[in-house]
């Protein structure tokens, strides 16, 4: 009998670590299930909150232009990654930035065209790039140009967010608004996972109104990475506005994308003013804050 009651009490006692063994192993794939599901989360509202902080950047860079003022300097932050959770086994994500005012990144020129003549208002260059190297979600690239938002998702580039470019209805036609930001001071670049601070100063500025006569066109050129992107943006503003293409503006492609010495052009034949606000400006890594 005593034989017999130890075959049940081992019985049992494999069925319980049986039992015990699937439990943690069920319960471990779902932590890991959930790690996977957070850490996805995670680098997605980061990807939301780099460009939150680049909008802030430019009502930064806004207020200071509108100001005038050259003297101040704002403190911006931007998080590089994520903080991860290490009790679901959920890994950080980290990112890089750059920061660039060289043209060869990014060029918009604003020139006025009459008679096969034309005079070059302003032009703008520079840009800020942040790289996701995402442990979850999907790597991306959000970049900073002249106040427009560009995203690049899955190698497709769209405006998560248009510059500062308003179209506003004259007593016969429209008039033109751009406030505009160029890039200056030196190249620079920092990678990791903390919160980087940025001071935005005014280096200096420039003001231009004018009321257009008939044949006068404004014409915007882009070059850069990115162009498709402006295209749609700016043709979707324009459009939604009530602008009618290939009648109060038009569009002329590059016959190579890639090529650096060719451009997007929109024309904008149907303007009575253009007033175009440029802000020249320089972003910093703040060491001392």
């Amino acid at each position: 009998m005593k034989r017999v009651s130890d075959r049940n009490g081992d019985a049992v006692m494999v069925t319980t670590v049986l039992m015990l063994s699937i439990i943690l192993s069920v319960g471990g794939k779902l932590v890991l299930d959930y790690g996977e599901i957070v850490g996805k989360e995670q680098d997605m509202l980061h990807a939301s909150d780099v460009s939150d902080s680049m909008l802030s950047m430019r009502a930064s860079m806004s207020t200071l232009l509108e100001a005038g003022d050259t003297d101040t300097s704002i403190l911006n932050r931007i998080t590089l990654g994520t903080y991860g959770n290490p009790y679901l086994g959920v890994a950080r994500s980290s990112g890089k930035l750059v920061y660039s005012p060289a043209p060869e990144d990014f060029l918009l020129s604003v020139f006025l065209e009459e008679g096969g003549s034309e005079t070059l208002l302003n032009s703008v260059s520079g840009s800020l790039v942040f790289e996701s190297n995402n442990f979850y979600y999907i790597d991306q690239v959000i970049t900073f140009q002249s106040g427009g938002l560009v995203l690049d998702e899955y190698g497709r580039c769209v405006m998560s967010e248009p510059a500062l470019f308003e179209v506003v209805r004259t007593s016969s036609g429209w008039g033109v608004d751009l406030e505009l930001f160029t890039l200056t001071g030196e190249h620079w670049s920092t990678s990791g996972i903390d919160s980087t601070p940025l001071t935005i100063g005014l280096d200096g500025y420039s003001e231009i109104s004018r009321d257009l006569s008939a044949g006068q066109v404004v014409s915007m050129r882009f070059n850069g990475p990115g162009e498709k992107a402006w295209e749609y943006g700016i043709r979707s503003l324009l459009t939604g506005n009530g602008l009618i293409e290939n009648v109060d503006f038009s569009v002329t492609r590059p016959s190579d994308w890639s090529s650096s010495s060719e451009y997007l052009e929109i024309d904008l034949t149907g303007m009575e003013t253009v007033h175009l606000l440029t802000g020249e400006m320089e972003v910093r890594i703040c060491s001392t804050c």
